[in-house]
């Protein structure tokens, strides 16, 4: 029995996993809360043919480190728990779907949008992974029928899950897991300060604090000057604002916004959107940088990024990813759309 996990929070490398020590009986799996209306989405196969499903959760089981007996993993998923999705899928669409990938659409992220890595289980023999999870996805499924998908998927030691998603190009369906509570360490509030060391152009270490101001939805109107890609123009625009001010002896240069993510209710991790404007106004409702120029010691930069978030989602977390010796990221939790931005 090996065990793989995939997700887009991979640190790279494969885990490893062989026959390990002889399994235990299945511990109980407890359920967790979780919201059930049916969702109309959309499957696109290969060939970008789109078809239509409806999804409607069954359940969310939260699983325990036992369950991982007789199966070694990977540096990425140890210490962490499983967790048990099953899913109702109906064909709402005409035609015949041919082993499709339901599975693979679909994800448990923890609060604060850390996504799980999603657990694929291969080889002979049985594990309590596949006692809790019996059914993975159908050889085919004919136009009107249902059927029940369950996929397992790792959160982080400590790790509460906040939302199960279904993730296709045309949009992202959500619906709310858990509590609420146990957001993660680490991540503060907006308007919170927070301090890291990054390196300038000649290697030196800089101090500074920053404060994340603002996540806020946008508009494809505010890009209308700018040459999107077919698929960006079915997304949806959040800016992300955060204030920088140099703590250390050095100049610094104002690159900052080009190194944060904005981190999904879904999991999923978005770079800032780069727009090419060489000499032009930019977005006026997202300044790049203000004011302009190098960051002497003592002094704030205002910056703001641009993310593309799919339909249907939205964001949980802002990043900053620092550098230097000790590179690491600073959070902010996004609370919510401030309304947007109507100019």
């Amino acid at each position: 029995m090996a065990v793989a996990g995939c997700g887009s929070d991979s640190t790279g490398g494969e885990p490893a996993a062989d026959k390990g020590t002889p399994r235990q009986e299945s511990a109980k799996a407890d359920p967790v809360a979780l919201t059930t209306e049916a969702r109309d989405v959309v499957l696109t196969d290969d060939d970008d043919n789109e078809h239509r499903l409806r999804i409607t959760p069954k359940s969310l089981l939260r699983g325990s480190e036992s369950d991982l007996s007789g199966v070694r993993l990977g540096d990425d998923l140890k210490g962490g728990r499983p967790y048990y999705l099953t899913v109702s899928v109906t064909n709402t669409g005409e035609a015949d779907l041919t082993s499709p990938d339901l599975a693979g659409h679909l994800s448990v992220a923890g609060v604060d949008g850390w996504p799980g890595k999603r657990l694929t289980v291969f080889g002979g023999g049985r594990s309590a992974l596949s006692d809790h999870c019996p059914k993975g996805n159908p050889e085919t499924l004919a136009a009107g029928a249902t059927a029940e998908v369950c996929t397992p998927v790792m959160l982080a030691k400590g790790l509460e899950p906040g939302a199960v998603a279904y993730q296709d190009d045309s949009g992202t369906a959500l619906w709310e897991a858990g509590d609420g509570k146990g957001h993660s360490d680490g991540v503060a509030e907006l308007g919170e300060p927070k301090e890291a060391d990054v390196e300038d152009s000649d290697g030196e270490k800089v101090r500074v604090e920053a404060v994340a101001k603002s996540v806020r939805k946008g508009s494809l109107d505010h890009l209308s000057r700018y040459t999107l890609k077919t698929g960006d123009r079915k997304l949806v625009p959040y800016y992300v604002t955060i204030e920088y001010r140099n703590k250390g002896e050095h100049d610094l240069y104002p690159g900052m916004q080009d190194d944060v993510l904005l981190q999904t209710v879904a999991g999923q991790q978005i770079r800032k959107l780069t727009l090419i404007d060489i000499g032009g106004p930019g977005v006026k409702q997202c300044p790049s940088r203000l004011p302009d120029g190098m960051v002497g010691p003592g002094a704030k930069v205002t910056q703001c990024s641009i993310h593309l978030v799919p339909e249907g989602d939205s964001p949980a977390a802002a990043f900053w990813m620092t550098d230097g010796a000790e590179a690491g990221h600073l959070a902010w939790r996004a609370s919510g759309d401030k309304g947007g931005d109507k100019s």
